[in-house]
């Protein structure tokens, strides 16, 4: 059966959850398994594990546990090797690289940015800036709509403007921020969102960042800005020590066992179980963006579904069907591109 490996800690962690539930339905329980200075938090796999809403809550649970009193190396949800003594062994090879790591992520925390535009506000501000598209506009209206090809002309120019006004906000937020992080990566390309930034933070740093973001919306009302966190630090595992060098993070193949049902792929790495890529917790919506038709489509689609159930307008039987009516579609676009692309 294969092991579901959530994350490595220093084998006299205080806080490594033995026995806790973890994914799958039922929980499958969490074990640790140790080798030398260096434990990994695992557990059995489910068969049919999918990126659902329970199983990567499960799954920030465990490493929220773990990382609550001490470094924890998070990996990504899906991350599985082929059994308890391929994991010691990659524990016992890797040792001196695990063990640095722990000690440079050690009393640290990420947090992750985004920021879109709120969009009234945004037409608002570009109009009052920009002299042309406000004249243009004002014409239209006092000529009833105004023709066609000026309507087109308004469009284009408001259009340029607010992709101008996404540049501006996305570098005034890692200007602002930047200084006062470790370190910061970009996330995914394409999620939608004009700046999508995790920062490596000092614990006693936390305070004055959040203050910084809730500052920053305050000053600029046309952006809706958003932090979340203290996560684990799961953007910088297996970065340098800097920003942007470091090694890259190791390319990973595409999910090749038929069956195991999880976009992204649920990956079997013998050489290196510790590597495989899939879900966190606070990027499903980003993976999920880079798999479909419509980027905002899918994304607000996920976030209403989420809003919904979290304020009880449903409950966890329809949030769990139409969950899967969505992991369904990423499922079925997700095989059709392959097959577009020859991979068959």
């Amino acid at each position: 059966m294969s092991v579901y490996v959530y994350g490595i800690a220093r084998s006299d962690h205080p806080a490594l959850p033995e026995k806790a539930p973890g994914v799958g339905q039922p929980p499958r329980e969490v074990r640790i398994v140790r080798e030398g200075d260096l434990a990994a938090i695992v557990s059995d796999c489910p068969e049919d594990l999918r990126p659902k809403r329970r199983d990567l809550l499960a799954h920030q649970q465990v490493l929220t546990e773990v990382g609550a009193k001490g470094p924890v190396l998070p990996l990504r949800f899906g991350s599985l090797s082929d059994g308890e003594e391929a994991v010691r062994g990659v524990l016992a090879e890797h040792a001196a690289h695990y063990i640095r790591q722990l000690e440079e992520l050690d009393g640290r925390s990420e947090y992750n940015v985004k920021a879109v535009h709120r969009e009234d506000e945004v037409l608002r501000l570009v109009l009052s800036q920009d002299t042309e598209a406000r004249s243009l506009a004002e014409r239209n209206r006092a000529a009833g709509g105004g023709s066609h090809e000026d309507k087109l002309r308004l469009g284009e120019l408001v259009a340029n403007a607010v992709r101008e006004r996404e540049a501006e906000d996305a570098r005034l937020i890692e200007e602002t921020l930047a200084p006062l992080a470790q370190r910061y990566v970009p996330g995914p390309e394409g999620s939608g969102w004009l700046a999508n930034l995790s920062f490596l933070l000092d614990r006693e740093g936390a305070e004055e960042f959040t203050a910084a973001v809730e500052e920053l919306g305050r000053a600029n009302p046309h952006l809706d800005i958003r932090a979340t966190g203290p996560l684990p630090p799961y953007s910088f595992v297996g970065r340098g020590p800097t920003r942007p060098g470091g090694p890259p993070r190791p390319r990973v193949r595409p999910r090749g066992e038929p069956g195991m049902g999880l976009i992204g792929g649920i990956l079997k790495l013998p050489a290196a179980p510790f590597r495989g890529a899939g879900w966190v917790l606070r990027q499903v919506v980003a993976e999920a963006e880079r798999q479909y038709y419509d980027p905002s489509a899918i994304q607000r689609e996920l976030h209403e579904l989420s809003r919904q159930l979290d304020e009880g307008l449903i409950d966890e039987e329809e949030f769990d069907r139409r969950e899967d009516e969505l992991l369904d579609r990423l499922e079925a676009v997700q095989e059709q591109r392959r097959r577009n692309q020859g991979e068959y």
